[in-house]
């Protein structure tokens, strides 16, 4: 047993005989009766002296606790090494570092080192924000550090919080080289994820790519089949069709080689079948979407909605407006499930070109462009703001209403081009069409 891990099974084991006393009303002198001394037990408790495993084992007995009883045949059968984080200790190791007062040791760093892995791959988000903040506030070693960045800003990823998530990823970027191959891979595929929803393309596909040379590097296949994956559907956005299937057809290739996650083996599907219907080979894209029914999880209600987009796409292009209405609704109900605003707004629009009443479609509109309102998600948007106020001027002409909407829909346009074409400094300091709200002091979305 190294130095390091006797000062974190110390640690455990001392706070974990502390409150196991206090819960059962026992004194250290009480305690240590038959055991040893008042003096020992209070050594114990306070993570200075490691029992040896016939005294721990007697006060685990003592104490009635099968936790205690399994620190103590680790001791004995010298498998520290196999210690990890565990539903049985994970509240024991977070109350160590919640409660400790004074400086923190390298013991303190392991276990919340092993907490936030343990906690980000549960995903128990919550308490890797907690833990993150902690170690952010207590470490001062900047490899840790950078740990903690990656877990805070990956967990704010899964929470679809995502201009937060990127502030702590670019921040874990800044000390990418204190992070294993691995993690600086995940970094740069999360910050591709990032800002595919930031709606900033050029900077995702730039950090997919590196992800994907990353993995390619480690031989680590799966992996970089995910990134491809992931590049594709951005590839996908960009209208970078034939190079977004080449690629999803590459990341296919080599995870079904290497193994899936069902959960990615259906996105590849679904994205290859919206390239493939863009492209106009619609039989190919009726061929993915079946796959991907096929590999989709019953609990997978984004991949669900995601189906039911596609399909309704392919109908409306065939013509079978029967078909796309009869996928349409499970698809909002899907998207719904799935919390996915992207995906929902798509089908609000799309829902739009289905109905006949005009009061119907207006409402389907303005549930998309409500749903947009303070995202990312410029193009969609646009896309509501001005299906809202086409379909209001050909119920009421060219209204002041409808001219609002057209006002949005240009600024979200604007917006997008800003964040993802050279003509930054060009829109900036060009005059542009926005002559009636100042003339009427009126911002277009407060007016709304």
């Amino acid at each position: 047993m190294t130095e390091a891990e006797r000062e974190f099974l110390s640690l455990v084991i001392g706070h974990r005989v502390r409150e196991q006393r206090k819960t059962r009303n026992l004194s250290q002198a009480e305690l240590a009766t038959g055991v040893g001394s008042q003096s020992m037990i209070s050594l114990i408790e306070s993570g200075r002296q490691l029992p040896l495993p016939d005294v721990l084992r007697v006060i685990a007995v003592r104490l009635e606790d099968e936790v205690l009883k399994s620190y103590a045949e680790s001791l004995e059968n010298n498998t520290i090494a196999d210690f990890n984080v565990t539903s049985h200790n994970e509240e024991d190791l977070k109350s160590i570092l919640v409660n400790h007062r004074g400086r923190w040791q390298p013991a303190h760093e392991r276990i919340a080192s092993q907490l936030c892995h343990h906690y980000y791959y549960t995903r128990h988000f919550e308490q890797v924000d907690e833990l993150c903040h902690l170690i952010i506030h207590h470490v001062h070693r900047p490899g840790p550090k950078a740990e903690a960045y990656f877990y805070l800003g990956s967990s704010l990823l899964y929470q679809n919080r995502y201009s937060e998530a990127e502030r702590w990823l670019k921040q874990a970027e800044t000390l990418a080289d204190l992070l294993s191959d691995q993690m600086k891979g995940k970094l740069n595929y999360n910050l591709g994820y990032a800002y595919s929803y930031l709606d900033i393309q050029v900077l995702a596909v730039w950090y997919a790519s590196q992800a994907v040379d990353i993995f390619h590097r480690m031989n680590d296949f799966v992996s970089q089949g995910t990134a491809l994956a992931l590049l594709g559907a951005i590839q996908t956005r960009l209208g970078r069709l034939e190079e977004a299937k080449q690629t999803l057809t590459t990341s296919y290739d080599i995870v079904h080689r290497w193994g899936f996650k069902v959960a990615d083996e259906s996105r590849v599907h679904i994205t290859l079948a919206e390239v493939c219907s863009l492209l106009g080979d619609v039989e190919e894209a009726k061929h993915n979407i079946s796959l991907a029914i096929d590999s989709v999880d019953e609990l997978d209600y984004l991949c669900k909605a995601e189906i039911s987009r596609i399909k309704v796409y392919l109908a409306m292009k065939q013509g079978n407006l029967s078909e796309a209405r009869e996928n349409v609704k499970p698809g909002i109900r899907a998207a719904l499930e799935a919390h996915d605003v992207h995906t929902l707004a798509q089908l609000y629009l799309l829902h739009v070109k289905l109905l006949d009443d005009v009061d119907e479609k207006i409402a389907e509109a303005k549930k998309a462009f409500d749903l947009t309102e303070g995202q990312n998600h410029h193009i969609l948007r646009a896309l509501s703001a001005e299906c809202m106020a086409n379909i209001l001027e050909q119920r009421d002409g060219f209204t002041e209403e409808s001219r609002i909407y057209m006002q949005a829909a240009l600024d979200a346009y604007r917006t997008y081009v800003h964040k993802n074409s050279m003509f930054t400094n060009l829109i900036d300091n060009v005059p542009v069409y926005d002559s009636y709200f100042v003339e009427n002091d009126v911002n277009p979305v407060e007016s709304l």
